[in-house]
Protein backbone atom coordinates (compact mmCIF):
# COMPACT_ATOMS: atom_id res chain seq x y z
CA UNK A 1 0.00 0.00 0.00
CA UNK A 2 1.27 3.40 -0.97
CA UNK A 3 0.37 6.13 1.42
CA UNK A 4 0.82 9.83 0.79
CA UNK A 5 0.10 12.34 3.46
CA UNK A 6 -0.31 16.02 2.68
CA UNK A 7 -0.63 18.33 5.64
CA UNK A 8 -1.76 21.89 5.37
CA UNK A 9 -0.02 24.20 7.79
CA UNK A 10 -1.83 27.34 8.85
CA UNK A 11 0.20 30.39 9.72
CA UNK A 12 -0.91 33.52 11.57
CA UNK A 13 0.85 36.71 10.66
CA UNK A 14 0.78 39.81 12.79
CA UNK A 15 1.58 43.02 10.95
CA UNK A 16 2.11 45.91 13.30
CA UNK A 17 1.12 49.30 11.88
CA UNK A 18 -0.33 47.63 8.79
CA UNK A 19 -3.63 46.17 7.75
CA UNK A 20 -3.78 43.40 10.41
CA UNK A 21 -3.59 43.67 14.18
CA UNK A 22 -2.74 41.05 16.79
CA UNK A 23 -4.75 40.17 19.83
CA UNK A 24 -1.59 39.44 21.85
CA UNK A 25 -2.24 35.66 22.14
CA UNK A 26 0.62 33.94 20.28
CA UNK A 27 -0.35 30.37 21.21
CA UNK A 28 -1.21 27.93 18.43
CA UNK A 29 -3.74 25.24 19.23
CA UNK A 30 -3.52 22.06 17.13
CA UNK A 31 -6.83 20.93 15.67
CA UNK A 32 -8.33 17.93 17.39
CA UNK A 33 -9.59 14.92 15.42
CA UNK A 34 -11.12 11.71 16.68
CA UNK A 35 -8.90 8.74 15.84
CA UNK A 36 -12.00 6.94 14.58
CA UNK A 37 -12.34 9.56 11.82
CA UNK A 38 -8.74 9.49 10.53
CA UNK A 39 -8.44 8.09 7.00
CA UNK A 40 -5.60 5.64 7.61
CA UNK A 41 -5.71 3.10 4.79
CA UNK A 42 -7.40 2.23 1.51
CA UNK A 43 -7.83 -1.52 1.10
CA UNK A 44 -8.77 -3.47 -2.03
CA UNK A 45 -10.77 -6.63 -1.37
CA UNK A 46 -8.47 -8.65 -3.65
CA UNK A 47 -4.70 -8.56 -4.03
CA UNK A 48 -4.14 -10.72 -7.11
CA UNK A 49 -6.28 -12.28 -9.83
CA UNK A 50 -6.06 -14.36 -12.98
CA UNK A 51 -8.52 -13.57 -15.76
CA UNK A 52 -9.16 -14.75 -19.29
CA UNK A 53 -9.81 -12.43 -22.22
CA UNK A 54 -13.45 -11.31 -22.16
CA UNK A 55 -13.92 -12.06 -18.45
CA UNK A 56 -15.11 -9.46 -15.91
CA UNK A 57 -14.30 -9.20 -12.21
CA UNK A 58 -15.55 -6.79 -9.56
CA UNK A 59 -13.04 -5.25 -7.14
CA UNK A 60 -13.85 -2.87 -4.31
CA UNK A 61 -11.61 -0.52 -2.34
CA UNK A 62 -12.69 0.43 1.19
CA UNK A 63 -11.34 3.37 3.25
CA UNK A 64 -10.41 2.32 6.78
CA UNK A 65 -9.53 4.13 9.97
CA UNK A 66 -6.52 3.32 12.16
CA UNK A 67 -8.47 0.49 13.79
CA UNK A 68 -9.39 -1.09 10.46
CA UNK A 69 -13.02 0.04 10.65
CA UNK A 70 -14.59 1.21 7.33
CA UNK A 71 -15.23 4.93 6.95
CA UNK A 72 -18.58 5.81 5.41
CA UNK A 73 -18.27 9.59 5.16
CA UNK A 74 -15.78 9.71 2.26
CA UNK A 75 -16.30 9.89 -1.49
CA UNK A 76 -15.87 6.83 -3.69
CA UNK A 77 -12.33 5.84 -4.69
CA UNK A 78 -11.11 6.13 -8.25
CA UNK A 79 -9.76 3.12 -10.17
CA UNK A 80 -7.35 2.83 -13.07
CA UNK A 81 -5.39 0.19 -14.96
CA UNK A 82 -1.67 0.31 -15.75
CA UNK A 83 -2.30 -1.35 -19.14
CA UNK A 84 -5.65 -0.61 -20.75
CA UNK A 85 -4.83 -2.80 -23.75
CA UNK A 86 -5.01 -5.79 -21.42
CA UNK A 87 -7.41 -4.62 -18.71
CA UNK A 88 -9.84 -1.74 -18.27
CA UNK A 89 -11.45 -0.64 -15.01
CA UNK A 90 -14.60 1.46 -14.74
CA UNK A 91 -15.49 3.95 -12.01
CA UNK A 92 -17.05 1.24 -9.82
CA UNK A 93 -14.00 -1.07 -9.88
CA UNK A 94 -15.38 -3.49 -12.49
CA UNK A 95 -12.50 -5.09 -14.40
CA UNK A 96 -12.84 -6.21 -18.03
CA UNK A 97 -10.06 -8.27 -19.62
CA UNK A 98 -9.33 -7.05 -23.16
CA UNK A 99 -6.06 -8.78 -24.11
CA UNK A 100 -3.22 -10.79 -22.63
CA UNK A 101 -1.07 -9.08 -20.02
CA UNK A 102 0.98 -9.92 -16.96
CA UNK A 103 1.33 -8.09 -13.64
CA UNK A 104 -1.21 -5.52 -14.79
CA UNK A 105 -1.79 -3.11 -11.90
CA UNK A 106 -5.25 -2.15 -10.73
CA UNK A 107 -4.75 1.08 -8.79
CA UNK A 108 -7.36 2.39 -6.36
CA UNK A 109 -6.92 5.89 -4.97
CA UNK A 110 -8.84 8.15 -2.62
CA UNK A 111 -8.19 11.61 -1.21
CA UNK A 112 -10.02 12.72 1.90
CA UNK A 113 -11.54 16.15 1.11
CA UNK A 114 -11.20 17.44 4.67
CA UNK A 115 -7.50 16.94 5.36
CA UNK A 116 -6.16 16.06 1.90
CA UNK A 117 -4.87 12.65 2.99
CA UNK A 118 -4.33 10.39 -0.04
CA UNK A 119 -4.13 6.61 0.18
CA UNK A 120 -3.49 4.15 -2.63
CA UNK A 121 -3.77 0.36 -2.87
CA UNK A 122 -2.74 -1.86 -5.78
CA UNK A 123 -3.80 -5.29 -7.00
CA UNK A 124 -2.07 -7.29 -9.75
CA UNK A 125 -3.75 -9.22 -12.56
CA UNK A 126 -2.57 -11.74 -15.16
CA UNK A 127 -4.75 -11.98 -18.26
CA UNK A 128 -4.51 -15.15 -20.35
CA UNK A 129 -6.32 -16.51 -23.39
CA UNK A 130 -7.37 -19.88 -21.98
CA UNK A 131 -8.90 -20.25 -18.49
CA UNK A 132 -8.19 -23.34 -16.40
CA UNK A 133 -10.75 -25.17 -14.30
CA UNK A 134 -8.93 -25.48 -10.98
CA UNK A 135 -8.80 -28.73 -9.05
CA UNK A 136 -6.34 -28.21 -6.19
CA UNK A 137 -4.74 -25.26 -4.42
CA UNK A 138 -2.57 -25.90 -1.36
CA UNK A 139 0.35 -24.26 0.39
CA UNK A 140 3.55 -26.29 0.72
CA UNK A 141 4.91 -27.51 3.05
CA UNK A 142 1.40 -28.17 4.35
CA UNK A 143 2.23 -29.32 7.90
CA UNK A 144 3.20 -27.21 10.90
CA UNK A 145 6.89 -26.70 10.31
CA UNK A 146 9.51 -25.61 12.79
CA UNK A 147 12.01 -23.15 11.38
CA UNK A 148 14.75 -21.17 13.07
CA UNK A 149 14.81 -17.40 13.33
CA UNK A 150 17.23 -15.97 10.81
CA UNK A 151 16.96 -18.97 8.46
CA UNK A 152 14.94 -18.24 5.31
CA UNK A 153 12.43 -20.81 4.08
CA UNK A 154 10.74 -21.00 0.69
CA UNK A 155 6.98 -21.52 0.73
CA UNK A 156 5.21 -22.62 -2.46
CA UNK A 157 1.68 -23.30 -3.61
CA UNK A 158 0.70 -26.56 -5.28
CA UNK A 159 -1.99 -26.15 -7.93
CA UNK A 160 -3.49 -28.33 -10.63
CA UNK A 161 -6.51 -28.21 -12.91
CA UNK A 162 -9.37 -30.70 -12.60
CA UNK A 163 -7.42 -33.19 -14.72
CA UNK A 164 -4.31 -32.85 -12.55
CA UNK A 165 -2.54 -30.75 -15.19
CA UNK A 166 -0.24 -27.75 -14.96
CA UNK A 167 -1.74 -24.26 -14.54
CA UNK A 168 0.42 -21.69 -16.39
CA UNK A 169 1.02 -18.04 -15.49
CA UNK A 170 -0.06 -18.55 -11.88
CA UNK A 171 -0.24 -15.38 -9.77
CA UNK A 172 -0.70 -15.69 -6.00
CA UNK A 173 -0.36 -13.48 -2.94
CA UNK A 174 1.48 -14.61 0.23
CA UNK A 175 1.22 -12.89 3.63
CA UNK A 176 1.50 -13.65 7.35
CA UNK A 177 -0.61 -12.67 10.32
CA UNK A 178 2.39 -11.28 12.22
CA UNK A 179 5.32 -9.66 10.42
CA UNK A 180 7.19 -9.32 13.71
CA UNK A 181 7.52 -13.10 13.94
CA UNK A 182 7.97 -13.76 10.23
CA UNK A 183 7.59 -11.78 7.03
CA UNK A 184 7.13 -13.23 3.55
CA UNK A 185 7.72 -12.05 0.01
CA UNK A 186 4.37 -11.05 -1.48
CA UNK A 187 4.70 -12.94 -4.75
CA UNK A 188 7.51 -15.47 -4.40
CA UNK A 189 6.91 -16.93 -0.94
CA UNK A 190 10.37 -16.46 0.63
CA UNK A 191 9.67 -16.61 4.37
CA UNK A 192 11.91 -14.62 6.72
CA UNK A 193 11.57 -15.89 10.33
CA UNK A 194 12.46 -13.02 12.66
CA UNK A 195 11.81 -14.17 16.22
CA UNK A 196 10.37 -17.19 18.07
CA UNK A 197 6.62 -17.69 18.01
CA UNK A 198 3.75 -19.18 16.02
CA UNK A 199 2.80 -17.46 12.77
CA UNK A 200 0.19 -18.30 10.15
CA UNK A 201 1.25 -18.09 6.51
CA UNK A 202 -1.51 -17.50 3.97
CA UNK A 203 -1.62 -17.80 0.18
CA UNK A 204 -4.55 -16.66 -1.92
CA UNK A 205 -5.65 -15.82 -5.45
CA UNK A 206 -8.77 -15.19 -7.50
CA UNK A 207 -8.30 -17.66 -10.36
CA UNK A 208 -10.70 -17.18 -13.25
CA UNK A 209 -13.50 -15.95 -11.00
CA UNK A 210 -13.03 -18.41 -8.12
CA UNK A 211 -11.34 -17.34 -4.89
CA UNK A 212 -8.78 -19.81 -3.54
CA UNK A 213 -7.01 -19.64 -0.17
CA UNK A 214 -4.89 -21.88 2.02
CA UNK A 215 -2.80 -21.45 5.17
CA UNK A 216 -0.33 -23.21 7.44
CA UNK A 217 0.99 -22.49 10.94
CA UNK A 218 4.76 -22.16 11.20
CA UNK A 219 6.50 -22.43 14.55
CA UNK A 220 9.60 -20.25 14.68
CA UNK A 221 12.29 -21.24 17.17
CA UNK A 222 15.74 -20.00 18.07
CA UNK A 223 18.39 -21.22 15.60
CA UNK A 224 20.32 -24.45 16.08
CA UNK A 225 23.40 -22.93 14.45
CA UNK A 226 24.99 -19.50 14.50
CA UNK A 227 28.22 -17.83 13.45
CA UNK A 228 30.31 -15.33 15.42
CA UNK A 229 32.86 -13.30 13.49
CA UNK A 230 35.88 -11.35 14.66
CA UNK A 231 37.02 -8.45 12.48
CA UNK A 232 39.70 -5.80 12.50
CA UNK A 233 38.41 -2.50 13.87
CA UNK A 234 39.95 -0.83 10.82
CA UNK A 235 39.51 -3.05 7.74
CA UNK A 236 42.25 -1.13 5.92
CA UNK A 237 44.83 -1.37 8.70
CA UNK A 238 45.99 -4.98 9.38
CA UNK A 239 47.52 -4.03 12.72
CA UNK A 240 44.25 -2.64 14.11
CA UNK A 241 42.89 -4.73 17.02
CA UNK A 242 40.03 -7.21 16.51
CA UNK A 243 36.47 -6.82 17.80
CA UNK A 244 33.47 -9.10 18.24
CA UNK A 245 30.98 -8.43 15.44
CA UNK A 246 28.16 -10.38 17.18
CA UNK A 247 28.52 -9.93 20.96
CA UNK A 248 25.10 -11.49 21.78
CA UNK A 249 23.46 -14.46 20.07
CA UNK A 250 20.61 -16.89 20.88
CA UNK A 251 20.66 -20.65 20.30
CA UNK A 252 18.53 -23.71 20.92
CA UNK A 253 19.75 -26.36 23.36
CA UNK A 254 22.39 -28.47 21.62
CA UNK A 255 23.18 -25.65 19.21
CA UNK A 256 26.51 -25.03 17.55
CA UNK A 257 28.50 -21.81 17.25
CA UNK A 258 30.91 -21.54 14.35
CA UNK A 259 33.74 -19.16 15.14
CA UNK A 260 35.03 -17.09 12.23
CA UNK A 261 38.29 -15.25 12.81
CA UNK A 262 38.34 -12.89 9.86
CA UNK A 263 40.86 -10.64 11.57
CA UNK A 264 44.63 -10.63 11.09
CA UNK A 265 45.33 -11.65 14.71
CA UNK A 266 45.45 -14.80 16.82
CA UNK A 267 42.37 -14.84 19.09
CA UNK A 268 41.62 -16.67 22.34
CA UNK A 269 38.16 -17.48 23.74
CA UNK A 270 37.70 -18.13 27.47
CA UNK A 271 34.32 -19.14 28.94
CA UNK A 272 33.17 -18.57 32.50
CA UNK A 273 31.81 -22.14 32.49
CA UNK A 274 34.00 -24.06 29.99
CA UNK A 275 32.99 -27.46 31.41
CA UNK A 276 29.49 -26.99 29.95
CA UNK A 277 30.85 -26.24 26.47
CA UNK A 278 31.80 -29.10 24.18
CA UNK A 279 35.29 -28.15 23.07
CA UNK A 280 35.90 -25.92 26.09
CA UNK A 281 38.05 -22.81 25.81
CA UNK A 282 39.85 -21.91 22.60
CA UNK A 283 43.43 -20.99 23.39
CA UNK A 284 44.56 -20.00 19.93
CA UNK A 285 42.44 -19.31 16.85
CA UNK A 286 44.71 -18.39 13.91
CA UNK A 287 44.07 -15.45 11.58
CA UNK A 288 41.55 -16.31 8.85
CA UNK A 289 40.84 -19.48 10.81
CA UNK A 290 37.89 -20.76 12.76
CA UNK A 291 36.47 -23.35 15.10
CA UNK A 292 33.24 -24.58 16.64
CA UNK A 293 31.64 -24.99 20.06
CA UNK A 294 28.52 -26.99 21.02
CA UNK A 295 26.19 -25.99 23.88
CA UNK A 296 24.21 -28.97 25.21
CA UNK A 297 23.11 -27.27 28.44
CA UNK A 298 20.64 -24.31 28.48
CA UNK A 299 21.87 -21.14 30.11
CA UNK A 300 23.84 -17.96 29.49
CA UNK A 301 27.47 -18.41 28.51
CA UNK A 302 29.78 -15.45 29.02
CA UNK A 303 33.08 -15.45 27.18
CA UNK A 304 35.99 -13.07 26.73
CA UNK A 305 39.30 -12.69 24.99
CA UNK A 306 42.02 -12.39 27.60
CA UNK A 307 44.43 -10.97 25.06
CA UNK A 308 42.14 -8.47 23.32
CA UNK A 309 39.59 -7.66 26.01
CA UNK A 310 36.35 -8.03 24.04
CA UNK A 311 33.45 -10.01 25.53
CA UNK A 312 30.30 -11.75 24.41
CA UNK A 313 27.24 -13.76 25.47
CA UNK A 314 25.66 -16.90 24.09
CA UNK A 315 22.13 -17.48 25.40
CA UNK A 316 21.05 -21.12 25.01
CA UNK A 317 17.30 -21.81 25.26
CA UNK A 318 15.68 -25.12 26.36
Amino acid sequence: MLKTLTIRLLFSFCVFGGLLACSGDDSIVAPKQDVEDIFWELKLDQSVAMMSVGQTLQMKATPLNVRGVPLTNLPRPTYRSSDTSALVVDSTGLLTAKGTGFFVMVIAELTSPGDYVTNVDTAFVNVTTTPAAMGTFSIQPADSNIVAAGWWKDMTVQVADIDGGYVPDLLVHYYTNDNKIAAIDRFYGSLEPRKPGAVTVYVESNIYGVEWRDSVVINVTYPIEASIAFLNTDPILPTSPPYNAMPVIHLMKGGTVYWDNSSTHVIDITFDNPADVEGGNIDSMPPRGGGMSVFPVPGTYHYRSVKWGFTGRIIVHP
